[in-house]
């Protein structure tokens, strides 16, 4: 039978315990017996299957793995060496993108491994993704990091306490040989060809002395109020579908917070189809170097301008 205790300490010394979740058994035998039951409902053995699920989701899934390779190939040429850090706050959620039939990248940040933390994914975990981004080769591979919370009930007596449990897995897939450059191994149905040689790029900017006389509070507010006129322009809404991002515009704006080179994958409403959006507002001398030029399927606005174009 499951047992609870005052002490966690002696809990852990003198009974059993679920390795994945901290359920507590009075014996050996008693967890064994309880295992099949037991290991349907374990949160922690749950996430750690969802995990191995969403990777395989994006290998497989050609549109998915397209919008993570752009995110991927677009982050190491604007941070440098790092990986794809997509975050679950419960089981749940994951279980959601797991069921959407379209899933999208808008879930994912590129994270520079110097910016990685041990004390979030224990020092194992560490050790690899560490590994991995510092060996990985970015023409060709990407590094995937995989994160479900969950929330454990701790055997205490009295109100019950919950413990927050980070489940983490990482990964390292093949970028997309849908990406521009790369020849496909295997042809692509009419339809994704067709959806993907439409998909469009708009490059949100603001380049060097176009208002040389306005103050800078001035000028970022500019920058801020122009994204959004333009997304809006085609029916994206960075409050409603990209929050986060939306709050590091205004903390840009507003204390002069730098925001990073973002990428994120709205959908135009007029019609119908996702288009990428680069978001730099701050960009560098070095990165507007990287900067295609306008073509067919690439705009690039200057969000510096007074008034948006």
């Amino acid at each position: 039978m499951c047992l609870r205790t005052t002490n966690l300490t002696e809990a852990k010394t003198v009974f059993k315990m679920c390795h994945n979740c901290e359920t507590f058994y009075c014996s050996r035998d008693c967890r064994r017996a309880h295992w099949d039951r037991h290991r349907r409902v374990c949160a922690a053995i749950r996430a750690q299957t969802m995990s191995k699920q969403i990777i395989m989701k994006i290998k497989e899934d050609e549109n998915l793995l397209l919008e993570f390779s752009r995110t991927a190939r677009q982050g190491f040429l604007t941070h440098g060496r790092g990986l794809l850090k997509v975050f679950f706050p419960s089981p749940e959620s994951a279980d959601d993108f797991l069921a959407k039939e379209n899933g999208t990248a808008s879930e994912a940040l590129y994270i520079k491994w110097q910016d990685l933390l041990p004390r979030e994914m224990g020092h194992l975990v560490y050790r690899e993704i560490i590994d991995l981004c510092k060996a990985y080769n970015p023409e060709s591979r990407l590094v995937l990091y995989i994160v479900i919370c969950v929330f454990n009930e701790m055997p205490l007596s009295g109100a019950a306490k919950w413990e927050r449990q980070i489940i983490p897995r990482c990964a390292k897939l093949k970028l997309s040989p849908l990406l521009g450059g790369r020849s496909p191994q295997r042809k692509p149905s009419p339809k994704i060809t067709r959806e993907l040689d439409e998909l469009e790029t708009l490059i949100l900017i603001s380049l060097p002395n176009s208002l040389p006389h306005m103050a800078a509070e001035r000028a970022r507010e500019v920058n801020f109020l122009n994204i959004l006129r333009h997304l809006r322009a085609r029916g994206a809404s960075l409050r409603r579908d990209y929050p986060e991002v939306y709050n590091r515009l205004c903390a840009y704006s507003e204390k002069n917070v730098p925001f990073s080179p973002t990428t994120i994958y709205p959908k135009d409403t007029g019609t119908g189809n996702t288009f990428m959006c680069l978001i730099m507002p701050d960009a560098t001398p070095e990165q507007l170097l990287k900067i295609p030029r306008d073509c067919g399927k690439v705009k690039t606005i200057n969000i510096s301008l007074d008034r948006a174009e």
